[in-house]
């Protein structure tokens, strides 16, 4: 019998990388702990989009 793993994948990076293709505004460039750069959402800056088109 097969074990199986008691652990979710990550999906952080595809989501972040399915919320750029839609909203690529909204995405910016943070460090992580090791000092590399990754991307990120930038929650304020989706906010105020999408209040500013949801008029």
């Amino acid at each position: 019998m097969d074990k199986l793993k008691m652990q979710t994948p990550d999906l952080t990076d595809k989501n972040i990388e399915q919320i750029a293709a839609l909203f690529p505004n909204v995405i910016t460039e943070t460090k992580d702990e090791n000092g590399n750069l990754k991307k990120a959402v930038d929650f304020p800056k989706s906010l105020f989009f999408i209040a500013s088109h949801s008029k």
